[in-house]
C-alpha cells in the first residue's frame, strides 16, 4: 500500500503479462513448417489440408465496465498470426459487446475466413449464441477424416454454446485438438464451460435436477421426452490440452519472486471457502511464521489445502535467518452477503487478513509483511479492481504512515466495512490498498501472495 509498487502487487503484476492468453498459447505451440507442433504434450498436427478453428468463452461485462478482449478472441488473434493462408474456416461466440473494443482483432479474425458472433448477454443463452452454436456445427460439416478442428474454451463458455436437443455432437472422422483455459478448482475438463469435447462418463439426470427446483412445468415435453446417447467412440481423436490454470498462474509468480533472491513455497491451487475465514487463515499463518508457532498451529495448514509442515518449517527458519520469504497460494472463494457495500472476494479476504494481523502492522512490530489477494482477470466483483494488497506502511514523499495506526487515528472501523462487505470503500477511504490492473484477458481464478521479513537485531 504504497505510492510506488509493494514487493507483492510487483509479483503478481509481472506474471500477469505473462499469463495472457497469447502468452500461454506461445509457451505450448508453435508451427514449424506445415506442422503444429505442441512438444510439452508430444502433439503434432498435419496442416497441409488448413483448418477450421471454433471458440467460446467469455469476457466480462460488469456493470458499467467495459467489455475487454475475451480469452477465446485473444487465442483466435494468436493462431489467425500463426496460422495465416492456413485457415479454412472458423466460428467464434463471445459475449456481446466485445467488438466495441477489440475491433481489430475481430476484423483480423474475419479476414482470415472466421466469423464471430456476439451474444449471450448478461451471461444467458440468447437467440445470437444460439446462432453461433449453428454456425459451428454448419462449419464443421464438410470435415473429412483429414480435417484437423481447433476448438478453444474458456470458462463461462456454457451461455456461449446453447443448443437444444439433440445438442452438439462432434464427428468421429476429423481430428480435434481442443485448448483449454481453466476456471475451475481442480481443473475437471467436463466442468470447464461445460466440457462440450470431453466424453462425459457420469452424465446427472437433467430431469432430477429440474424435480429438485420444482422447474419441471416449465418444460416443453417434447425436451423430457428426448434422450442423448453418448457414444465414447465420437472421442477418440480429440486430444484436450489445458494450456493455462491456477497452477500456472502460481508458477509464474513463483519464478518472479526466486528472480527477487525470496524463499518462496507455493501451498495449494485449491484453496475455496469463505473469503473472510480464508483472510483469517492467512494472518495464522503469518503469524504463526513470525512467532516461530507454526507447529502449534499446524492445524490452520488444511484450511489452506496443504500438509507439508516440514517445507514451511524450513521456509519458517529461512525468515528467522534475515531472509524474505514468499508464500503463494490460489482458488477461487465466495463471499457470504451480510450487508449492502461494495466490494469483491479478494478485496474482502485483504482486508479480514488486516483485521487479524493488525499487530503485525504496528510501529512496534519487527516484521516487514505484505498481503495481496487479486484475481487473475483483472476484476474482483462489482468494482475496477483486481483485489488489494495490505503492506505494513503506507509511504509518501514526507514519510512513512503505519497502516493500523493510521486506521485508529483516522477513526475508521475495519470490523465495520468488513460486516458490511464494503472493502472497496474502506480501501478507498484508507488512501492505498486497491490494486488495480484493467481487464487482463485472461482468468485463472484468484491468487494469494504473502511476504515477510523479520528485522534481524
Amino acid at each position: 500500500m504504497t505510492s510506488e509498487c509493494c514487493l507483492t502487487e510487483s509479483i503478481f503484476k509481472s506474471a500477469l503479462d505473462e499469463l495472457k492468453p497469447d502468452s500461454l498459447m506461445s509457451d505450448v505451440l508453435h508451427v514449424a513448417e506445415d506442422c503444429l507442433i505442441l512438444p510439452n504434450f508430444n502433439l503434432q498436427y498435419d496442416l497441409k489440408r488448413g483448418c477450421r478453428i471454433v471458440g467460446f468463452g467469455k469476457g466480462h461485462q460488469i456493470y458499467n465496465l467495459k467489455p475487454f478482449l475475451g480469452a477465446v478472441l485473444c487465442m483466435a488473434g494468436y493462431l489467425v498470426e500463426e496460422l495465416t493462408g492456413r485457415i479454412k474456416g472458423g466460428v467464434l461466440s463471445v459475449p456481446l459487446g466485445i467488438s466495441a473494443t477489440e475491433g481489430s482483432v475481430i476484423e483480423a479474425c474475419r479476414l482470415n475466413n472466421i466469423n464471430v458472433v456476439e451474444g449471450a448477454e448478461n451471461n444467458l443463452p440468447d437467440k445470437h449464441s444460439l446462432l453461433a452454436c449453428q454456425q459451428i456445427l454448419k462449419c464443421l460439416e464438410p470435415c473429412t477424416e483429414e480435417d484437423l478442428v481447433i476448438v478453444l474454451i474458456s470458462g463461462g463458455g456454457s451461455a456461449l454454446l446453447p443448443y437444444p436437443v439433440p445438442g452438439l455432437t462432434l464427428s468421429q472422422k476429423q481430428e480435434v485438438l481442443t485448448l483449454i483455459l481453466s476456471d475451475v478448482i481442480g481443473d475437471p475438463l467436463n466442468v470447464i464451460a461445460s466440457g462440450p469435447t470431453v466424453h462425459h462418463s457420469n452424465l446427472v439426470s437433467a430431469t432430477a435436477v429440474l424435480e429438485k427446483y420444482n422447474l419441471l412445468n416449465l418444460v416443453p415435453d417434447e425436451a423430457l421426452r428426448s434422450k442423448v446417447e453418448v457414444d465414447q467412440s465420437k472421442f477418440e481423436r480429440i486430444q484436450n490440452v489445458l494450456i493455462g490454470n491456477n497452477s500456472v498462474a502460481l508458477e509464474k509468480m513463483n519464478q518472479r519472486a526466486l528472480k527477487d533472491g525470496c524463499e518462496t513455497v507455493v501451498l495449494s491451487s485449491s484453496t475455496s471457502g469463505e473469503s473472510c475465514e480464508v483472510g483469517k487463515l492467512w494472518s495464522l499463518l503469518a503469524t504463526s511464521l513470525t512467532d516461530a508457532t507454526l507447529l502449534e498451529n499446524s492445524s490452520l495448514l488444511s484450511g489452506l489445502k496443504y500438509e507439508s509442515t516440514d517445507v514451511l518449517m524450513r521456509i519458517q527458519d529461512k525468515l528467522y535467518s534475515g531472509s524474505r520469504v514468499i508464500v503463494m497460494g490460489g482458488g477461487e472463494t465466495t463471499v457470504k452477503i451480510r450487508g449492502e457495500g461494495k466490494g469483491g472476494r479478494n478485496q474482502e479476504m485483504v482486508l479480514a487478513f488486516g483485521i487479524s494481523a493488525a499487530a503485525l502492522f504496528s510501529h512496534k512490530s519487527s516484521v516487514d509483511v505484505e498481503f495481496l489477494s487479486c484475481g487473475t482477470d483483472g476484476i474482483d466483483g462489482p468494482t475496477d479492481a483486481a483485489g488489494a494488497c495490505v503492506t505494513r506502511s503506507m509511504k509518501n514523499s514526507l514519510f512513512p504512515r503505519y497502516i493500523w495506526d493510521l486506521v485508529e487515528s483516522s477513526g475508521l472501523n475495519p470490523e465495520l466495512y468488513l460486516e458490511n462487505n464494503d472493502s472497496y470503500s474502506f480501501w478507498t477511504k484508507v488512501g492505498g490498498g486497491l490494486v488495480k490492473t484493467g481487464h487482463s484477458g485472461t482468468n485463472l481464478m484468484d491468487v494469494q501472495i504473502l511476504s515477510i521479513q523479520k528485522k534481524i537485531i
